[in-house]
């Protein structure tokens, strides 16, 4: 009887164990797709920043449009689209490293103002 428990509580760990690894591998999955091609992605300072360039018709000119992602809390996730940049640069590299930049700038002041508010 002892043995047959303790096969029992093997085989139940090896069942979490899996489905722990089918879960992830389908989480993972879900986001690989839900991310256009082409999309810079960068963690930094427990924020995902997203930067999507795109080349403007009218000039030839490239800019980019930013998302920042983060947990704010426990139970509340906040998806932020951060304001096109006005300017224009000559590659789509230089316009997705700006706005990388600018984006890094908004997390250090998010961070910045919610330690003087004590939040």
């Amino acid at each position: 009887m002892p043995e047959e428990v303790f096969l029992l509580f093997i085989a139940s760990c090896i069942s979490l164990w899996l489905i722990q690894l089918a879960t992830g591998w389908i989480d993972r999955r879900r986001d690989s797709r839900r991310i256009e091609r082409g999309t810079v992605m960068e963690r930094y300072r427990s924020h995902l920043i997203l930067v999507k360039a795109h080349q403007e018709p009218d000039t030839d000119g490239w800019s980019a449009g930013v998302h920042v992602q983060f947990n704010e809390g426990t139970l509340t996730f906040r998806d932020v689209q951060l304001p096109a940049p006005t300017s224009h640069f000559p590659t789509k590299t230089t316009a997705e490293k700006h706005a990388l930049k600018e984006a890094k700038q908004w997390v250090d002041r998010r961070l910045r103002e919610a330690k003087i508010f004590g939040r």
